[in-house]
């Protein structure tokens, strides 16, 4: 269910953006691209399955400076690079590329929308925008994944007869 749902919206905001994506300039454009692909390389692994990734930074970049069309074409690098490293499967791949997508699309819109010209006389703004465009990525992010896992478990719960408020307490492959 959430697969379905977080991909038809990153295919929506795809196939409305990309008109516009043979008007941005390809040199800056292949450059975020290369970043966020190295990015994703140089993630730092935490513990046995968790990383943290830096390609955020140029999926931001992506989402500020082209805007919905750069972010379309640079975000889903990410997730096909984690998932080729990794070997994931192809539809973890494809959530996490339209989770990406979203998430690029609301921190974009936000610095697009209330965004000035890049001068020094409108650095504090521009700051403040940088920052709400993050905290928009982050949450759209944070609250879908959230909602994957949620229906996983309760799906496998389902399957047992336990609750999820009742607190499950099995795995997600009950």
């Amino acid at each position: 269910m959430a697969l379905l749902a977080v991909s038809g919206l990153a295919t929506a905001i795809l196939i409305a953006a990309l008109p516009s994506v043979s008007s941005l300039d390809p040199a800056p454009l292949a450059f975020l691209m290369l970043m966020v692909a190295v990015g994703e390389v140089l993630s730092l692994q935490l513990f046995d399955r968790s990383a943290f990734s830096i390609s955020v930074a140029p999926c931001l970049a992506a989402g500020m400076l082209p805007g919905v069309p750069g972010i379309v074409v640079a975000a889903p690098i990410s997730a096909i690079v984690r998932g080729v490293y990794r070997r994931t499967r192809w539809y973890k791949v494809l959530f996490n590329a339209s989770t990406y997508i979203l998430a690029g699309t609301a921190a974009g819109l936000i610095f697009q929308v209330f965004g000035p010209t890049l001068d020094a006389q409108n650095l504090p703004l521009l700051l403040l925008l940088a920052g709400l465009a993050g905290l928009a990525y982050y949450t759209v992010a944070r609250y879908s994944l959230q909602w994957s896992w949620r229906s996983r478990v309760a799906r496998a719960c389902s399957t047992c007869g336990w609750s999820i408020s009742a607190g499950c307490g099995r795995s997600t492959s009950c």
